[in-house]
C-alpha cells in the first residue's frame, strides 16, 4: 500500500525493474500468426540462437527467456497470437520489457512488462482486447501499457525516463521495432527526472507523518520507496554519460561518487530491504532523516545539471 501510494505520483506505469542493458531485437516487418493461435515460423532463415526470421521479421521463439520461463514464454506467445487475431491489421507491435529480459534465470510473472502499440486506439478497440487482457492479468501478469504508433512517437519527451529504461532491455514479439531509432533527449530526461524525484519526495514526506511512530511502518516506507527512487537515480548517471550498473547498490554508490554526496543511507536501506531486521523507533527515524537529506541533496544536484 505504501509503495503504491508513492509510485502513483505522476509517472507512466512502465518498467519498474529494468536492471541492465540488453540487446534489442531488430524487426523489419510483421509477424505471421496462424488461425490456431500459435506464432508460425514459416520460413526460418539465418538467425541467432533463440530467434527465427519470418518474412523479414525476427521472432523470439523457444526458451530465450530461460528454462524457468518456458510456461511464461508460452503465455506471451498466446497473448501475441490472440491480440493479432483480435486486432488484425490494427496491431502494430507487441514489445516485452522488464527484468525478465535482463535476468531470465529469475523470471516471475511480474517481471514481464508488455507494451501494445496499435495504429488507432478507440474505446471500441479496447473492448476488442478486453477479454484477452483480462485473462492475461488474471493469470498474474501486469496490465500492459497501450499506445498508438503516433502517440508513442509524441510521448518520448513526456516519458523519457521510462522509454530510456525500456530501450536498454526489450524484445519485439510482434511487428515493427518502434523503439530502435527513437532518440531520448537529455534535456527531457533531466526535466522528468527532477520532476519525478521532487514529486516522490513530497509524497514521501506526507507518508512519513503517519508512519513515524512505528518502527515497522517507517522501515517499510523506506524499503518500499527506495527502489522507486533508485529507478530515477539511474537516469542521473545516464545524464552524466554513464551506463548505470546492474546492481542497485552499485548504482547508488556510483551516484554518490559522481555527485559527491553521502549515499550511505540509500545503501543501508537497500541492504535492509534485502536482509530485513527490526529497528528501534529511534534508529528508524534517524535512518529516515539521513535518507531524506540524501534525496534532498540529490535533487539539488539534478537541478544544477
Amino acid at each position: 500500500m505504501v509503495v503504491a501510494a508513492l509510485v502513483a505520483t505522476g509517472s507512466l506505469t512502465l518498467p519498474s525493474s529494468t536492471e541492465a542493458p540488453a540487446r534489442s531485437v531488430e524487426v523489419v516487418g510483421t509477424v505471421a500468426v496462424g488461425a490456431a493461435g500459435a506464432v508460425q515460423v514459416a520460413a526460418a532463415g539465418e538467425a541467432s540462437a533463440g530467434a527465427a526470421v519470418v518474412a523479414g521479421v525476427r521472432v523470439i521463439v523457444g526458451s530465450q527467456l530461460g528454462k524457468k520461463g518456458d510456461r511464461m514464454e508460452k503465455d506471451i506467445n498466446d497473448l501475441v497470437a490472440r491480440l493479432s487475431n483480435s486486432l488484425s491489421n490494427n496491431l502494430a507491435a507487441v514489445i516485452v520489457h522488464g527484468s525478465a529480459i535482463t535476468m531470465p534465470a529469475n523470471t516471475l510473472k511480474a517481471d514481464y512488462q508488455v507494451l501494445i502499440v496499435t495504429h488507432q486506439l478507440t474505446a471500441a478497440d479496447l473492448d476488442v482486447m478486453r477479454s484477452v487482457i483480462q485473462e492475461w492479468t488474471a493469470a498474474g501478469y501486469s496490465m500492459p501499457t497501450f499506445f498508438t504508433v503516433k502517440e508513442l512517437g509524441e510521448s518520448l519527451d513526456v516519458y523519457p525516463v521510462e522509454f530510456s529504461h525500456m530501450k536498454r532491455a526489450y524484445q519485439v514479439r510482434f511487428g515493427q521495432d518502434l523503439l530502435k531509432d527513437k532518440e531520448i533527449s537529455k534535456t527531457h530526461l533531466r526535466w522528468q527526472t527532477e520532476h519525478e524525484l521532487r514529486g516522490k519526495l513530497l509524497r514521501l514526506r506526507s507518508l512519513y507523518l503517519p508512519a513515524a511512530k512505528s518502527s515497522s511502518d517507517l522501515t517499510r516506507l523506506m524499503t518500499d520507496s527506495v527502489v522507486t527512487f533508485v529507478r530515477f537515480l539511474r537516469s542521473i548517471l545516464e545524464m552524466l554519460g554513464e551506463t548505470p550498473p546492474l546492481d542497485r547498490i552499485a548504482t547508488v554508490k556510483r551516484l554518490g561518487e559522481r555527485l559527491k554526496i553521502d549515499a550511505t543511507p540509500l545503501v543501508n536501506i537497500l541492504e535492509l530491504r534485502d536482509k530485513p531486521k527490526r529497528l528501534a523507533v529511534s534508529e528508524a527515524q534517524d535512518l529516515f532523516k539521513r535518507f531524506h537529506e540524501c534525496l534532498t541533496q540529490t535533487i539539488e544536484c539534478v537541478n544544477n545539471i
